[in-house]
């Protein structure tokens, strides 16, 4: 059996300071459906840090598991991740 992998693209966006990596965007197009998936860090409004706002929920949770479903049932069998990195410029 031959493996039937989805390229999936990660681009992280570094701070600006130094300090790690400020965001994160995922992207794939496959038979499936073309999607993507952001995430950031919540130094701007941590007041937006709350479950079902801004933060991964367990509703979240729910459509990634059904999202590895139909991947499957489509005949994938792994993940070609590719990398980029992009400096962010000081503000």
């Amino acid at each position: 059996m031959s493996e039937k992998l989805l390229e999936m693209k990660l681009v992280e966006r570094e701070r600006y300071d130094g300090w790690g990596v400020e965001s994160q965007m995922l992207s794939w197009d496959c038979c499936v459906f073309k999607n993507s998936f952001h995430v950031s860090d919540m130094c701007e409004c941590p007041e937006d840090a709350i479950i079902g706002r801004d933060l991964f929920d367990a509703y979240n949770f729910i459509d990634a598991v059904r999202l590895g479903m139909s991947l499957r049932d489509a005949g994938y069998t792994g993940i070609h991740l590719v990398t980029e990195t992009e400096a962010r410029e000081e503000e």
